[in-house]
């Protein structure tokens, strides 16, 4: 049985057939009969369509005023044929809770032994969101999350990020949760999404006790399908470039981190929409570990049939220093590292063929596994994603480090001391700064986190004194570290659940700002003092004295928000 309350519809199954009879005026609105004994249903908020799932398995989509089956692509004309899309186990249908419409009508959830899929049924497209186990789900009121329980976790998925004919057996990866919480022995029920002040709740074991849930970090407004502005940091904190597209061209403009004041507007990039990309995927750049170089070239994903440039930038003197044109498709770059040596700019590149010195066009290494580089703040040794440590500048081979399978990310501290590492397991791995001793591995799932599971870290960053570097992996969690003692500095930072592309500390340590694949620049106040500030201004106050009184009448009173 299924009940849109907006419309006073009701769907109930009448051996095998399912039928919505509208409740105000007694009378039946639509009956499946077509439809192989319909075992569960369920009806859109205004009662105008209704989702089957058959004993053959098939998921159909029906239009109640029309009488007809909706096709993914909405055609009216469609083949009786169904989707192979919307075809699943007949097990799968079986039980209560399978299938649910968001509240706008549109989208459409079914739980399935191996996660959820949620289904756009007026774009035709849909997205796989992988978690075994689950109990139940439910959307928030504006159809932006969906959350589902299991017998001991939680977790939150963005719906605006459909993957299109995205199912379980295609091979697309699935969408990644924005938030997970582990709930060892609650056994949770009845969750509930209020997106409008930021909590989630759900009934405990006991079913006397709710359950409440901050999640007022997800409710980021700026929230974008697609990628957003590109803002590359420079490790030193001082200056950021901010990539932006414009038309035919990517637009640059370079920015003082420590006011946001505008300082100048770099040589624009043109933008070719050929290659597997569709245009709009950011470019590549990166700073020389002082910030005074700045080196920038097109995506990855992106080429032409002219040369691949790549320019550098003075940011000191806000000046073009060079620039490098690179024939041929596998010359555009995955990462830029330049540096200056002897006066002059050097940029070492790599993409997915080789390690590359772009000032003489020499390939100084072959590269057949992920495009990472990390150069040391001397330039004398390079990482890269293979595990190879290579001597520079003439890039002979001196070591490996033991990894598992490839490295992801890599960085230098800037006083040289250590260098940090990841790879798919989610473990970060911290060598010494010759990449001869492996100093300690860390788990960002460990200590106090809201969720065990691992994930892998994309994102590294030094503060300046090299005394405390920051994580930031693909569930959008981030973590501070302390470098000497190898452990984390409190909980994970709040942020909106979106895939960490970046971390960069300003220059006194006192923010970290976080950047995500769909989500605008974030800024971290990290000071104690302005944490304490922002906390009591979000709580109006601290303590009056009749409440300290009533709670901790042995403690003497002090004023906590001075």
């Amino acid at each position: 049985m299924s009940w849109a309350a907006d419309s006073g519809t009701l769907a109930w199954n009448v051996d095998g057939t399912v039928e919505v009879w509208d409740t105000a005026g007694a009378r039946r609105v639509f009956a499946a009969e077509g439809h192989k004994r319909a075992r569960s249903a369920a009806l859109s908020p205004d009662g105008g369509r209704i989702a089957l799932c058959g004993s053959d398995g098939l998921i159909q989509v029906w239009s109640v005023p029309e009488q007809r089956r909706i096709g993914l692509d909405l055609d009216p004309d469609l083949d009786p044929d169904p989707d192979p899309a919307l075809s699943v186990d007949p097990e799968e249908c079986d039980g209560g809770g399978r299938l649910a419409f968001a509240p706008d009508g549109r989208l459409l959830a079914v739980r399935l032994e191996s996660g959820l899929r949620v289904i756009d049924t007026a774009a035709g497209a849909s997205s796989w969101f992988s978690e075994s186990g689950l109990t139940e789900f439910a959307f928030s009121a504006d159809s932006t999350l969906i959350g589902a329980l299991k017998r001991d976790s939680l977790a939150l998925w963005r719906t605006g990020l459909p993957l299109p004919g995205a199912t379980e057996s295609d091979g697309v990866p699935p969408v990644p949760p924005v938030f997970t919480l582990d709930l060892p022995n609650e056994t949770p029920s009845q969750l509930a999404l209020d997106t409008e002040q930021g909590k989630l709740r759900y009934l405990r074991a006991d079913e006397r006790t709710v359950a409440t849930v901050d999640i007022g970090a997800l409710r980021e407004p700026q929230w974008s399908p697609e990628p957003l502005e590109t803002e590359f940091a420079s490790p030193d904190g001082r200056y950021a470039v901010r990539a932006r597209g414009d038309g035919d061209a990517v637009r640059f403009d370079l920015y003082d981190l420590r006011t946001d004041a505008h300082l100048a507007t770099l040589p624009a990039l043109a933008r070719s929409s050929a290659g597997p990309g569709d245009g709009q995927e950011p470019p590549t750049g990166g700073f020389s570990p002082d910030g005074r170089l700045f080196a920038y070239g097109p995506s990855p994903w992106e080429h032409g049939d002219g040369p691949v440039r790549v320019r550098v930038f003075d940011t000191d003197r806000r000046r073009a220093l060079a620039q490098y044109e690179l024939a041929g498709e596998s010359l555009s770059p995955d990462v830029l590292a330049p540096f200056l040596v002897d006066g002059k700019a050097t940029v070492y590149a790599v993409n997915r063929t080789g390690l590359w010195e772009l000032a003489s066009g020499r390939q100084l290494a072959d590269v057949s596994s992920h495009p990472t580089l990390a150069v040391a703040p001397d330039a004398s040794l390079a990482v890269l994603g293979d595990g190879s440590v290579l001597a520079l500048p003439d890039g002979k081979p001196v070591r490996r480090l033991t990894a598992t399978g490839d490295i992801l990310a890599a960085r230098f501290s800037p006083d040289g001391r250590t260098l940090a590492t990841t790879d798919r397991t989610g473990l970060v791995t911290v060598w010494n700064g010759t990449a001869q001793r492996r100093v300690g591995v860390l788990s960002p799932a460990q200590g106090p986190a809201p969720s065990s599971r691992s994930s892998p870290v994309l994102a590294l960053g030094y503060s300046s004194d090299s005394g405390t570097f920051a994580t930031g992996d693909h569930l959008g969690r981030v973590r501070l570290w302390d470098l000497a003692s190898l452990s984390p500095l409190g909980e994970p930072l709040p942020t909106p659940g979106d895939s960490v592309r970046e971390v960069a500390f300003s220059s006194n340590g006192a923010t970290l700002r976080t950047q995500g694949n769909h989500t605008p620049v974030r800024t971290h106040a990290l000071d104690p003092a302005a944490l304490v500030a922002s906390l009591c201004t979000s709580l109006g106050g601290g303590p009056t004295r009749t409440e300290w009184e009533d709670h901790i009448p042995d403690v003497p009173y002090r004023s906590t928000c001075g």
